[in-house]
């Protein structure tokens, strides 16, 4: 069974008054398309964390053509938290 994530709508207006992407908790790369660099943040509001995908211009040629937030006025944010997680990696092996 998949639980149900907790998420709130911010308008593109709100999370420019956070100064979302720029004033955030934690960025990380998500993948790179033919004209954008795709990224996920975690930012507070109210005392919670919550975590959007934005996309900017992959070069100064697309920033015209790029919008942050996928033309979409309204963005559904995920409530999120830290948590510790174990991680394995595949590492060299010495004699």
């Amino acid at each position: 069974m998949t639980a149900k994530l907790i998420t709130r709508t911010f308008h593109r207006d709100e999370l420019e008054d956070l100064e979302v992407p720029y004033e955030v908790i934690h960025t990380n790369f998500l993948h790179t398309s033919r004209w954008a660099n795709h990224y996920e943040v975690v930012f507070e509001f109210e005392g919670k964390y919550y975590m959007v995908q934005y996309q900017e211009p992959a070069t100064e040629m697309q920033e015209d053509g790029i919008d942050f937030w996928y033309d979409e006025e309204n963005i559904k944010a995920v409530e999120v938290s830290l948590l510790p997680v174990v991680k394995y990696e595949w590492t060299p092996k010495s004699v």
